[in-house]
Parts: C-alpha cells; sequence; structure tokens
C-alpha cells in the first residue's frame, strides 16, 4: 500500500508565532508554475528558500496557488491577536519568507523521494527484441 495521504500537517515557527499548517498536495500545473521559483539543493530535493531576484513575480504565483493547496493556517495573528489567513500572507512583503518556506514544505510534500521511488522495470519488449 502506498503512503499517499491527500491532505499533510506541518508544524512551523514564524514571528514568534506556532503555526499548523494543513495542506493538500500541489498538482503538476501548480509544480510547473512554481519550478523556476525553487531552487533545487545538492541532494535533489528543494530548498524552502527562493532566490531574492524571483521573490516579487513568485508572490503572484502564490497568490493563485497557495489559497487552492492550503485548507487550513492556525496560529498566525496580527497584533491584535486577530488569526491571518492565507490570502494575507500572499499581499503582504512582510510575510515573504513564510510564503517561500510554505511553497517549499509544499513541494517537498507533493514528490516522491528516491527511497521511495518504484525499482520495478518497464513491461514490454526491448527494441533488441523487436529488431529480430
Amino acid at each position: 500500500m502506498s503512503n499517499f495521504t491527500r491532505t499533510v500537517t506541518k508544524q512551523l515557527e514564524f514571528d514568534g508565532d506556532s503555526i499548523s499548517v494543513v495542506f493538500n498536495r500541489m498538482k503538476t500545473s501548480d509544480f510547473k508554475l512554481l519550478a523556476k521559483f525553487i531552487e533545487i539543493g545538492p541532494d535533489g530535493k528543494p530548498m524552502n528558500k527562493a532566490s531574492f531576484s524571483d521573490q516579487i513575480e513568485m508572490l503572484s504565483v502564490a497568490e493563485e496557488i497557495l489559497p487552492k493547496r492550503i485548507e487550513s493556517l492556525e496560529g498566525l495573528v496580527d497584533e491584535e491577536g486577530t488569526p491571518l489567513t492565507v490570502e494575507d500572507i500572499v499581499k503582504e512583503q512582510y510575510f515573504i519568507d513564510l510564503v517561500s518556506e510554505l511553497f517549499g514544505i509544499i513541494m517537498e510534500s507533493s514528490t516522491v523521494s528516491d527511497s521511495k521511488k518504484s525499482v520495478g522495470k518497464s513491461v514490454g519488449a526491448s527494441k533488441e527484441s523487436v529488431a529480430h
């Protein structure tokens, strides 16, 4: 049985707040939009920060994608204790590091690690057997 789950819950800290985020995994169309903003580390996994030069452009993509993927965001509040929403954080430059971190977490959680990938062989005729 696969380890796939439709939603993922993560805990993180930002600006003194303990945040719980529940999100659904990215779709291929989301990944295509985000791929140019996320740096891939030497281990082949996405790093959690976008380059500074891409952060402004990434915000417009975040406004489109994050509200569709994040199902709940709890624990992040403003100075009056009012809970902040995903829509709030994608519109404020103040939260650019949080948006970048969320992108990284969602992207990493949406891909299968090398240890979980299939090791089976493809089924069908090889070029050599077809040529004979």
